[in-house]
């Protein structure tokens, strides 16, 4: 899954498939103005299924404010997009690393894009469902 916005380029990329219990290991790797990076996550799969279902409703109801947000148990990804009147979009991310010695590494900020970014967006979260067994898909 990728996500190349203003503001924001963050990949999933699949380290381990998801397990009986839909749990699965991501690599982020991330690129906003000024850092980028990359942490291994937690994600389940219901999870991404649900950020999928709610990418397509902001999709097929465009000029109506929603929102879609992909947030793991763990508190290593969160992703929240949101659709305004005209079809402008904001979003906005936390990526949290290990956390060593009881602190955490936090990375947060904003980003924006248009309505055109949806449909591809959903068809990435669909390819990277599939890539982690399919079982879960969207």
């Amino acid at each position: 899954m990728k996500i190349a916005t203003r503001g924001l380029e963050l990949e999933l990329v699949v380290l381990r498939p998801a397990d009986e219990e839909g749990w699965c290991r991501v690599r982020a790797s991330v690129q906003v103005p000024g850092f980028d990076g990359e942490i291994e996550a937690w994600l389940q799969t219901d999870d991404l299924s649900r950020f999928a279902a709610e990418l397509r409703a902001l999709d097929e109801n465009v000029g109506q404010p929603g929102s879609a947000r992909l947030a793991s148990a763990e508190p290593d990804i969160e992703l929240v997009i949101s659709t305004q009147r005209l079809g402008a979009i904001s979003g906005r991310y936390r990526l949290e690393s290990e956390r060593r010695e009881g602190v955490p590494t936090v990375l947060s900020g904003a980003f924006d894009a248009d309505q055109s970014f949806l449909p591809g967006m959903v068809d990435d979260v669909k390819a990277l469902l599939s890539e982690l067994g399919g079982a879960h898909e969207a």
